[in-house]
């Protein structure tokens, strides 16, 4: 499927699994959600380019939101709103993983998201010659150490976090 589209956020739309959280995210939260607070698919978005601003700081949640770039966010969405759906989301995941899933599976809180992701990625990449394959670095800022995945490189400017191999065009 060709992209179309000049934005940015049209770019990182191109590569969303759309289907699976208009079937399966939002029916989740809003199983959660008290009566007239259910959240449609825009707001879903405006809650994920939240939870990805969150991260682009290295500063505890509840600093984030009494910086500047806290309360342009709160224009966006309130830090009240962020927290509501991100409780329901964790109620339902919890509830859904622990009924669904094997305990023994260590990425079974995510696998249905990443399961859509790479499926969305067959369907959004055409590939051609020009692809070459290199790989990135995701800090981790977590307690726990030596998980699949998790890496050194000194070179790389975050030298301890998660590898990913990623197709660079």
């Amino acid at each position: 499927q060709a992209f179309e589209g000049d934005a940015p956020f049209d770019y990182f739309k191109h590569f969303l699994p759309e289907q699976f959280f208009q079937l399966h995210l939002l029916p989740l939260i809003n199983a959660a959600m008290p009566a007239g607070s259910h959240i449609e698919y825009a707001e879903l978005l405006a809650w994920i380019g939240t939870l990805i601003r969150l991260a682009m700081f290295s500063v505890p949640e509840d600093v984030f939101w009494d910086l500047p770039i806290g309360h342009e966010t709160s224009a966006v969405m309130s830090r009240v709103r962020f927290h509501s759906i991100w409780k329901a989301l964790q109620q339902q995941l919890t509830n859904e993983v622990m009924a669904n899933h094997p305990a023994a599976d260590p990425h079974r809180h995510v696998a249905p998201l990443l399961r859509a992701f790479n499926e969305r990625m067959f369907q959004a990449v055409v590939a051609g010659e020009n692809l070459c394959l290199d790989e990135s670095m995701l800090a981790w800022f977590g307690k726990r150490w030596l998980l699949d995945g998790w890496v050194t490189h000194d070179a790389k400017p975050i030298k301890f976090g998660f590898e990913f191999k990623v197709v660079a065009c």
